[in-house]
């Protein structure tokens, strides 16, 4: 089975700029990462049964109903209040786990902000990286367009599932996540 990295992104439309303290701030939703949009249609092209894996926090369950209406299978839903603050080591235990307790023997990242992560993966799960599709292997899409859902697509996304994944699944380990959003001992 292949998984997709699913990531999001705010909206442009959705952010503001504070001068006075040098930060943006996000004041919305997010939409679905265009890099996250290619490597879906990149997926579904060798796997039509692919599915994802989304880490972020509750608000981002839009995210993965617009991935599953691009036509992914099942959506591996990760949900921590400081999901976004993640740093790569985090995601890519998390994804790690995910893809041994699924069976998974591919991986697929957008090219792009998902690099580091995509190296992380392969090298916790010793599969090679490529550009084009291997098995087992962690794959980074760079180019083609991502598949638009149609009406009928995006309807039938509510009638996909959408798995959530709790911390206490994942074994972790002795390690625990903590609110810097690194892994550290007990």
């Amino acid at each position: 089975m292949t998984l997709v990295h699913v990531d999001s992104v705010p909206d442009l439309n959705d952010l503001s700029i504070s001068k006075s303290l040098n930060r943006v701030f996000e004041r919305g939703r997010r939409l679905l990462n265009p890099a996250s949009g290619r490597a879906i249609s990149a997926a579904l092209a060798r796997d039509t049964d692919a599915e994802g894996v989304l880490i972020g926090v509750e608000d981002d369950v839009a995210v993965g109903r617009w991935a599953l209406a691009m036509g992914l299978k099942r959506i591996h839903f990760f949900a921590h209040p400081d999901a976004r603050d993640f740093d790569g080591l985090v995601r890519s235990r998390v994804l790690c786990r995910i893809m041994r307790s699924t069976g998974a023997d591919a991986a697929i990242f957008g090219a792009g902000g998902d690099d580091e992560l995509a190296f992380r993966v392969s090298e916790s799960l010793e599969f090679p990286v490529a550009d084009s599709p291997t098995r087992p292997g962690v794959v980074r899409v760079s180019g083609g367009e991502a598949r638009l859902p149609s009406a009928k697509d995006i309807i039938g996304a509510s009638r996909k599932e959408i798995v959530r994944v709790d911390v206490a699944g994942l074994d972790l380990g002795s390690r625990r996540i903590v609110r810097s959003t690194s892994l550290v001992e007990p």
